[in-house]
């Protein structure tokens, strides 16, 4: 009497024990809330980083790796696969046409093509005209090193151009030296075929704009 009843030792215990882990008590009277759960860091001793592998070697001897790296450096210019929402664009660039998305409901123009209007959420649209017309809103040059099959362009433009229409369209201007680009640059769409299907839309500067621009 006055003595508190033995707890059970893991014999004689009812519950099976697992030997796969071990489990701790729940706090109890000093606080409800749980400690937060740590995660393994790369400073733990329980994290182990992925399993270093080696490439597959192809039937040739060579590296699987190596193999894939020449498919890529020996394959031509990379080009747009239309799709169901970008097949009308590509179609009306084959007509020398630059048209766009504008949503019937709104207004707003909107490129890259989408079912919805990102303004309204109407999936009412057109495809409208557009003028082609724009100015450089911001743009990188490419030095080398590059894959093969662009090394005689570099260094090479890259141009995000606001359209007259306020859509955003990146491409590259032709026949520009790399010092004459700039913000604000007055620029217009040119039309290049390069297949039966593709036709890439591309831009030019504006003719009384062509001579690089002086702060």
């Amino acid at each position: 009497m006055g003595t508190c009843p033995r707890t059970p030792t893991v014999a004689s215990s009812p519950r099976r024990s697992s030997t796969a882990r071990t489990t701790t008590s729940k706090p109890c009277g000093r606080s409800a809330a749980r400690r937060p759960r740590r995660w393994p860091t790369p400073s733990s001793s329980s994290w182990r980083g992925p399993t270093p592998t080696r490439p597959a070697r192809s039937s040739s001897g060579g590296s699987g790796v190596t193999s894939l790296r020449n498919e890529v450096l020996t394959r031509g210019r990379p080009l747009p696969l239309p799709t169901l929402d970008t097949a009308p664009f590509y179609e009306a660039a084959r007509r020398g046409e630059l048209r766009f998305q504008r949503c019937t409901a709104c207004g707003t123009w909107r490129h890259y093509p989408r079912p919805a209007c990102p303004e309204c959420m109407s999936r009412d649209y057109e495809w409208a005209l557009a003028s082609g017309r724009g100015e450089v809103y911001t743009w990188t040059i490419v030095h080398p090193p590059t894959l093969p099959v662009f090394e005689a362009d570099v260094p090479y433009n890259v141009v995000d151009v606001l359209l007259e229409e306020g859509v955003h369209f990146q491409s590259q201007v032709l026949d520009c030296p790399p010092e004459a680009i700039r913000a604000g640059l007055p620029v217009e769409a040119v039309f290049v075929p390069v297949d039966e299907e593709i036709t890439l839309v591309k831009f030019r500067v504006t003719p009384d704009q062509s001579k690089p621009h002086s702060e």
